[in-house]
């Protein structure tokens, strides 16, 4: 929790245990040259949030070897997700807010799976928010940052396109203006996780066990 990526890998490198080690990034950073950043602080490879199942296993067959640091084995043929079925109808209430085929790639078609994420973004975005909250008040950018920033890589998961988009705006506003973001962007913030949140607990509320 006190060290940034960047941080862990160098501390990792200078390590006598296991220097060579594959350390593979996971960030919700998907713009151009963050790969190559990640390279040039000793990272061997690169997965963006969202995570598409087929392109992590793909990854993870190319490091996953005793040899990983000096081979790159082809890695192994994943099954395609199935097409929108009978099983991912279950969740068309959580459109529009969620783009629900998007989501049904993200878990690989596992509706148990579906169903854990939206239980966990329902625990942890009120809690987030009022910490959030607090940070702002508080002056406190790094917290701030980082917890818009785990908003970002979650909604991105959900396939919640409308609060990903509102969390990258509120993130590069925190990263270029500090604390003196407008009072009008942390309200249309603010107003769409409680909105999704709501929308995704009464969705699960009729669902059952």
């Amino acid at each position: 929790p006190v060290l940034d990526g960047y941080a862990a890998t160098k501390r990792i490198r200078a390590g006598t245990r296991q220097p060579n080690v594959p350390i593979i990034a996971m960030t919700a950073h998907a713009i151009a040259g963050y790969r190559e950043q990640c390279l040039a602080h000793g990272m061997n490879d690169y997965v963006s949030k969202p995570i598409s199942p087929p392109e992590l296993y793909k990854v993870l067959a190319r490091w996953c070897t005793p040899d990983a640091a000096h081979t790159q084995p082809q890695p192994p043929k994943v099954a395609p997700v199935e097409s929108p079925n009978k099983e991912m109808a279950r969740f068309a209430g959580l459109a529009p807010h969620i783009d629900v085929a998007e989501l049904w790639k993200h878990v690989a078609g596992k509706p148990s799976l579906l169903k854990r994420l939206l239980e966990r973004f329902v625990e942890s975005m009120e809690s987030n928010d009022d910490t959030l909250r607090d940070a702002l008040r508080e002056g406190d950018l790094e917290t701030a940052s980082r917890l818009v920033h785990t908003v970002k890589g979650m909604a991105g998961t959900l396939g919640a396109t409308d609060l990903r988009t509102l969390a990258i705006e509120f993130e590069a506003a925190l990263e270029q203006s500090g604390l003196e973001t407008s009072a009008e962007l942390r309200g249309r913030y603010f107003d769409c996780t409680r909105h999704l949140r709501l929308h995704v607990a009464q969705f699960l509320a009729t669902q059952g066990e």
